[in-house]
């Protein structure tokens, strides 16, 4: 079966397609099957599914299924993308269990995240020409990481404002948060963040970079003070709880980074001294960004279930099996 997963062969005739039932059975089989297979590390059960999702959308694009069909197809493979963006850039994996650094390295973040956004562009566009909204339980978890994909962004909050008001928690605070960061309001979107649940806190784990960059610069120039003696000194304790850090030790390294002089548990703000750098802090701090109530809820849940059926209550199905199976070799 795995030599049918490929899809397309670059075959011209229509007789040579693969049928959006068989599409659909390569997609279920990869995120079920494969996934689990320990056989092999996870950086190259990551690039083997990669690959071939990469195959299943040019089939959707090229055998044009009806809508109905590739949204099924396409709603696993976007919580597949930004599930590997999660785990990609970790020294950790679902499991818990460590990899080696050149396993690690093999990922790469910028595919991932162009795969990513082109699904999920594609799905919204289908979900658009069908037009109900309650057609498909999904739609709001999609709406939901699209905003917090573009956290922000005009275009997507133009498309958030205009959906239909929901019932789906997900929907409703993640379209708060990209507006609150659209004007800056860095507390109230670290705060609203704590109410979604474990997939969508997941998604926004990305933007925490950012966020955090602009609120240490902004509150460097606001605790700020000429007089040396007069400086504000900010509980780490309480700066660490602001921005979502894990420790105060992550805390304190962000600010070193930055120039922002950490002592005796007090953050000393001194606006000339805060430096903007060009580089990839999160590589320099080892900070992962990763969220431990997202780390422990990922273990109680089936995974497959999060990529497959839209359960984010669901714990247990004969077909899946426990995340602690996920195992890296």
């Amino acid at each position: 079966m795995l030599s049918q997963i490929c899809g397309w062969h670059g075959y011209a005739e229509p007789t040579f397609a693969t049928s959006a039932p068989c599409i659909a059975s390569n997609c279920y089989y990869l995120l079920t099957q494969v996934i689990y297979d320990a056989r092999v590390p996870w950086c190259k059960r990551y690039h083997f599914i990669a690959d071939r999702l990469r195959a299943v959308k040019q089939d959707l694009i090229i055998q044009q299924p009806s809508v109905f069909e590739s949204i099924s197809i396409l709603e696993p493979m976007v919580r597949f993308y930004f599930l590997a963006e999660y785990w990609g850039k970790r020294e950790d994996d679902p499991t818990g269990l460590k990899q080696e650094i050149q396993q690690r390295s093999e990922f790469v973040p910028v595919l991932n995240q162009q795969q990513l956004e082109e699904c999920l562009k594609y799905l919204l566009s289908l979900y658009d020409e069908v037009g109900d909204f309650f057609a498909f339980p999904a739609r709001p978890q999609m709406e939901a990481l699209y905003q917090l994909q573009y956290l922000g962004e005009t275009e997507a909050l133009r498309r958030g404002v205009a959906l239909p008001q929901n019932p789906s928690q997900d929907l409703r605070f993640a379209l708060k948060m990209s507006l609150e960061w659209y004007n800056k309001k860095y507390s109230s979107v670290i705060r609203y963040s704590k109410h979604l649940t474990a997939f969508l806190r997941m998604a926004f784990s990305f933007n925490l970079p950012k966020i955090r960059r602009y609120a240490l610069e902004v509150m460097n120039t606001a605790y700020s003070n000429k007089n040396p003696n007069l400086n504000s000194h900010y509980p780490l304790d309480h700066f660490t709880k602001l921005l979502n850090f894990r420790n105060p030790s992550e805390a304190s390294r962000l600010c070193e980074i930055y120039e922002v002089m950490v002592c005796k548990n007090k953050v000393m703000f001194l606006k000339k001294k805060f430096m903007a750098v060009d580089f990839d802090v999160d590589s320099v701090l080892g900070v992962d960004n990763g969220d431990e109530y997202v780390d422990e809820s990922l273990k109680d849940y089936k995974l497959c279930n999060l990529l497959i059926n839209y359960l984010d209550d669901a714990y247990t199905t004969d077909l899946c099996r426990d995340i602690d199976a996920l195992s890296i070799c």
